[in-house]
């Protein structure tokens, strides 16, 4: 009874705070978010179930064991339990938690050891109840897509409703966000940092943010570097774009360029290589899995800039228009099916309603959309997996629709209405 009944105390605690707290009050509304909250906790369980039942528990399932053995480490040894949830990873073994390192399987990897650090941190409230996990990473990626939301929303927009629809309407951005996995943390990062670098305008330093987004930018690179790399020429394109607003589109060719043709001469990632040999590196490990009922075919990456400018449109290609073809069987391609359908039907809509008379070039939709484009790109170069791109790929679609959106007439929402009422 206590297993159903502890999950439902804290949606009801996190939606008293949704309904309550300053934060969610100044936004799209709080009966709005609490009802997205609800559908994240809804998600959360589908996904917990559907990857222990269907896929043996997968990473989300291993991540949370190992969050549970530091966990159990609160009854009486709390030092072990700071020093393995909020101490380094990697490297030498401290003889003094060494026992509960060799239980653990994720020890050496950074960016997998955040998801167990996120499951140690929740244990002490869970008592091991893997629901109360999901709950937590659904409140939490919440307020990173409304973080998202207040930093984009700062600019002027034709209608607040189509930028809902670009932020917490996508569902395989609420799925996969939802679950004990890499993708809500991120969304909560990513969502963090965009609104301290939006808030701080081109007045005075404002420290609160810079020091936000330092802290949320670290948090990103520590889930996953390469997500945290693509952000940099883009801020920096933003940044003096912001100064010269009349040669936005020259600064963030010029910038991206240099970085793409500059970064393939520096051997400064770790192993002395650039980042062309470093996607390689990566393509080559995914190929090395066990592969899915979903594998596609890649072609082998060469670390040159030639190769990745020739196959940039074909990696583009299978992350964004491929899941279309996975085929109906089982019920989670059926839905990936869908799913994909509905996101390529607002991109097509929003394309037809842009309002072409108020169109502007704007620093910040600039980069949101380069940010989204990278990520589907290196996501389409080093994945063979369609099921593995759908999760990949989920962080970046908001990014490419929000400036879609932004540019749109509101007879859009409209346009939709009719459509959810038919």
């Amino acid at each position: 009874m206590f297993d159903f009944v502890l999950p439902l105390l804290y949606v009801f605690l996190f939606g008293n705070i949704i309904l309550r707290t300053r934060f969610f009050k100044n936004g799209p509304g709080t009966k709005f978010l609490l009802s997205i909250f609800i559908t994240k906790c809804l998600l959360s369980v589908i996904y917990w179930e559907l990857h222990v039942s269907e896929y043996g528990g997968g990473d989300s399932f291993f991540y949370f064991l190992d969050g549970e053995i530091i966990g159990n480490k609160m009854a009486g040894e709390q030092w072990k339990y700071l020093q393995l949830t909020f101490g380094p990873n990697g490297g030498e073994i401290p003889s003094n938690i060494a026992p509960e390192i060799e239980l653990m399987g994720y020890w050496t990897d950074t960016s997998d050891y955040m998801v167990v650090r996120f499951n140690a941190f929740v244990y002490p409230f869970s008592f091991g109840n893997p629901y109360v996990h999901g709950i937590f990473m659904s409140f939490l990626s919440l307020s990173g897509l409304l973080a998202l939301y207040k930093g984009v929303s700062q600019f002027s927009l034709h209608n607040k409703q189509l930028l809902k629809v670009a932020i917490f309407g996508i569902p395989s951005v609420l799925f996969w966000t939802s679950g004990l996995h890499k993708e809500g943390l991120l969304i909560f990062a990513l969502g963090w940092f965009f609104y301290a670098i939006f808030s701080m305008g081109s007045g005075k330093l404002n420290w609160k943010y810079i020091n936000l987004a330092i802290v949320s930018s670290l948090f990103v690179y520590l889930i996953r570097d390469f997500v945290f790399f693509l952000l940099l020429p883009g801020l920096v394109a933003y940044l003096l774009s912001k100064r010269f607003p009349k040669y936005t589109l020259p600064i963030n060719l010029a910038v991206y360029l240099s970085t793409a043709i500059i970064g393939a001469q520096l051997y400064i990632l770790p192993g002395g290589i650039n980042y062309l040999q470093l996607i390689a590196q990566k393509q080559a490990a995914f190929k090395a899995l066990t592969g899915g009922n979903t594998t596609i075919e890649l072609h082998d990456f060469e670390p040159n800039l030639l190769h990745m400018a020739v196959y940039a449109p074909e990696a583009f290609f299978n992350v964004i228009i491929k899941p279309v073809a996975v085929g109906f069987t089982p019920i989670s391609h059926f839905l990936i099916v869908i799913e994909n359908l509905f996101f390529l039907l607002m991109i097509v809509t929003a394309l037809l309603f842009l309002d072409y008379k108020r169109f502007k070039v704007h620093p910040a939709m600039i980069w949101f959309k380069l940010y989204g484009l990278s990520l589907v790109i290196l996501t389409g170069f080093i994945v063979p997996n369609i099921g593995a791109i759908v999760r990949y790929r989920s962080i970046a679609l908001p990014f490419l629709l929000v400036p879609l959106f932004f540019h749109c007439k509101s007879d859009l929402l409209l346009f939709f209405k009719k459509i959810a009422i038919r």
